[in-house]
């Protein structure tokens, strides 16, 4: 079964998580960030990523409805990323258990517009410690393309280190250079 496993103490309704931090919100992704999530998950920004860059509102739709059954069933949290005073959409931050249980995987995206302003960082340090006093895994690992530097700036932050190197591919086909991080 590929279900993040929850410690007892835990709300194991992923659906009802909200996170916050003094400039960010992190909310359970639904239909209302649908328009906002076509408009910002641009080619540039799948660049370095598996997935592809949706085309219309409906694969966007899709995506949503996935990943809140997928949030019910307890197999992964999908946070949008929101900012804490206008609650403007920045992007998406994830962990899910893809492989196993015992080692969920972190993924995080911020708009383009949203650069340089270490709200990646944030949102994934943020999950990780929530996941650290809600979850129950041996590690967390964060895959990540070599040349997407600036991804690569959060695992390394967290304490991460390299454990392998594995090719990875786009849902297109293009191929990308992989690196695991494992983070304690």
């Amino acid at each position: 079964m590929n279900l993040l496993r929850v410690k007892d103490h835990v709300l194991e309704d992923f659906m009802a998580l909200e996170l916050v931090t003094p400039r960010l919100r992190l909310v359970p992704v639904s239909a209302v960030f649908a328009t906002a999530i076509l408009r910002e998950f641009s080619p540039e920004i799948t660049q370095y990523m598996t997935p592809d860059t949706p085309q219309k509102l409906s694969d966007v739709s899709s995506f949503v409805e996935d990943s809140v059954a997928d949030m019910q069933a307890g197999k992964e949290i999908m946070l949008a990323i929101t900012d804490v005073r206008t609650h403007d959409f920045i992007g998406i931050c994830c962990c899910a258990a893809k492989d196993a249980p015992h080692t969920p995987e972190l993924g995080v995206w911020v708009k383009k517009s949203a650069h340089g302003k270490k709200f990646g960082l944030e949102s994934v340090t943020t999950l990780v410690s929530w996941a650290k006093e809600n979850l129950n895994y041996d590690f967390l690992i964060y895959p990540v393309d070599r040349a997407n530097i600036a991804s690569r700036k959060i695992p390394e932050a967290l304490g991460g280190e390299i454990v392998a190197e594995k090719p990875l591919e786009t849902q297109s086909g293009i191929p990308l250079d992989g690196l695991i991080y494992k983070i304690h």
